[in-house]
């Protein structure tokens, strides 16, 4: 069997370092959107309704690496939570196991350690998760919903709050 050691404080640092690269998306995202609207605004006509057309057909990859980014983040947190708790399942099984005599020392060291689970698991801080608006990737609570009711952002990613990331001003076609 493969001898595992996770860190918790090393998982918590590369899930953090992770967490802020992510950030600098909305950034970019916001630069993406803007020179996007510049470009059709410019273009006008056939350029910008193609520029439209990549906008949509686009937005589907921009939310799945949204929601591939939180979707890791949550594996790598939940998979060191499940670990550590197995762990300490494990080890309080095989001191019961060990005399075959469930006694009084026993049921005391199982309580603290579930009170320490708890403590651990009250004292554990969330990673924020992106606020919304333009140029923004929306997160919110759905950070534990991974894989359970909700899957990935409902919302079309845009960058620009919901609304069309270009807006030429233009029908197809070319007329004003």
């Amino acid at each position: 069997m493969t001898d595992w050691d996770i860190d918790p404080e090393g998982v918590s640092r590369v899930l953090q370092a992770t967490y802020d690269e992510a950030l600098k998306l909305e950034t970019y995202a916001g630069n993406y959107t803007s020179y996007l609207q510049g470009a059709a605004g410019n273009a006008g006509g056939m350029i910008a309704d193609a520029l439209n057309g990549f906008a949509i057909a686009y937005n589907g990859s921009f939310n799945a690496i949204a929601a591939q980014i939180i979707a890791s983040m949550t594996g790598a947190k939940d998979a060191t939570i499940a670990y550590l708790e197995g762990h300490q399942e494990m080890a309080l099984t095989a001191a019961r196991n060990a005399n075959g005599v469930f006694d009084r020392e026993h049921e005391v060291a199982e309580r603290k350690s579930e009170e320490q689970m708890k403590t651990r698991e009250a004292e554990r801080p969330e990673p924020e998760a992106p606020s919304t608006g333009h140029g923004k990737i929306e997160r919110s609570d759905k950070l534990d919903r991974i894989g359970g009711e909700e899957e990935g952002p409902t919302e079309p990613y845009t960058g620009t709050g919901g609304k069309s990331t270009v807006d030429s001003g233009t029908t197809p076609g070319g007329a004003a």
